[in-house]
């Protein structure tokens, strides 16, 4: 004889009232959990927690019908399984989707080195890859110079500005060598004295975020193409934000500790901090930034900031950007991460170099790293003029140099 069991279809077993109340208590459960659960652990605990709430739905409404189909303990067990990781998977997937759609929505710039390095070369100029050797001095030793190798590294170049002016007012290049050396950041101030590679003049090197539309190539290359030749190391990606998006960006993650000896303050920046630590918002991050003329407080009165102006400005950029690292790495849930994306995703731009999952690889690669071990190297000035009067920044030291100085031979070979 056929049991009845056996003769019932399967999704007659499975698509019944009792699972139905099973699946929308579970879901439920599940929802209004998450609105507390903050961390990888806390999502895991939910799941299984509101698939016990479930199955005790269940195991009610089957006890309270007075159903033949008593619950068995091979039922309730593939129940309590399959509700848990059905839950975590849709999580998953569920979060995955809004990160690929808030990834998504973010706008891109059209980014390829070497087409733009080749269409600045003025006519019948042709670029070379060769590693140039100095030559002999007379009567004295032979040397070589070879330069900084621009692979095997995976580099990101942080364009920030006014976008009235449209002049690049942050430019932060950061560096993470792939042979396990100490990942650096290096500022470029505003007023650096550099050549144009649009125009083949000299300029401050924030004017070049307005680009060379003449040859059809955007400000961030522009910069990139400058960056990589100063430094030796190509920009793989850059990121473009003006300061209205720098506010959002800081204000989305919860503000950033911003912590000092002495009271400031600067009214042409609207720059007003105590002494102490401080959970600056985006507007006072944003004046801690561009301050130019800071005065601390010491010895009962104001005193200016020896080092002030765009050298200070680069220590800031640098520390905030330090601690914002800071602030996503202790995000510990797929939820968080997801909600800082959709919150920026219209704040800045980026080079169309970088995926979804270049992103989720750099940022697995960097798990590890900590954030103090980061070198935080300055490109030497001296206060100049240009001939046109203005007041400019000149190196006295390359930034090739700078990083050879801190790296020796420490940095990896093109061919390794």
């Amino acid at each position: 004889m056929t049991s009845r069991s056996e003769s019932t279809p399967v999704w007659h077993r499975i698509f019944t009232v009792a699972n139905g109340i099973f699946a929308a208590s579970t879901i439920a459960a599940f929802v209004l959990l998450m609105t507390i659960a903050d961390t990888h652990a806390l999502v895991v605990a939910a799941a299984l927690s509101a698939t016990a709430i479930g199955l005790s739905v269940w195991w009610f409404s089957i006890v309270r019908t007075g159903s033949p189909d008593r619950p068995k303990p091979g039922p309730v067990a593939i129940r309590a399984v399959a509700g848990a990781v059905i839950l975590l998977v849709g999580y998953g997937a569920f979060t995955g989707a809004q990160l690929w759609g808030s990834w998504n929505s973010i706008d891109r710039e059209t980014f390829a080195l070497a087409d733009a390095r080749a269409a600045l070369q003025p006519v019948g100029v042709t670029t070379t890859t060769t590693i140039p050797i100095a030559a002999p001095i007379a009567n004295g030793p032979t040397t070589t110079t070879p330069t900084l190798p621009d692979e095997p590294f995976v580099t990101m170049l942080l364009i920030g500005g006014d976008a009235n002016s449209g002049n690049g007012d942050v430019i932060l290049y950061l560096v993470l060598p792939t042979n396990g050396a100490e990942p650096f950041m290096m500022s470029f101030p505003r007023d650096l004295y550099v050549s144009n590679p649009c125009t083949g003049g000299n300029t401050r090197i924030n004017t070049l975020s307005k680009g060379c539309p003449g040859k059809d190539i955007n400000g961030g290359t522009l910069l990139s193409v400058q960056v990589s030749d100063m430094t030796g190391i190509d920009v793989d990606h850059f990121a473009v934000f003006d300061f209205d998006g720098f506010i959002d960006i800081i204000d989305a993650v919860g503000g950033i500790e911003i912590c000092l000896d002495h009271a400031v303050r600067d009214p042409g920046a609207e720059l007003d901090l105590p002494e102490g630590c401080t959970n600056a918002n985006g507007e006072q991050a944003l004046s801690w930034v561009r301050s130019r003329h800071t005065e601390e407080f010491r010895d009962g009165g104001w005193r200016s900031v020896p080092g002030r102006g765009d050298l200070l400005r680069n220590e800031h950029q640098q520390e905030l950007i330090l601690q914002l690292a800071k602030k996503l790495k202790s995000f510990s849930s797929p939820r968080q991460l997801t909600e800082i994306v959709a919150a920026i995703a219209d704040t800045f731009i980026l080079s169309n170099t970088l995926s979804l999952g270049d992103a989720i690889n750099l940022a697995w690669s960097t798990r590890d790293i900590d954030i103090d071990d980061i070198n935080r190297l300055q490109i030497p000035v001296r206060l100049s003029r240009s001939p046109s009067n203005q007041s400019i920044l000149k190196e006295t030291m390359s930034p090739k140099d700078v990083i050879a100085a801190q790296y020796g031979d420490d940095l990896p070979t093109e061919n390794s």
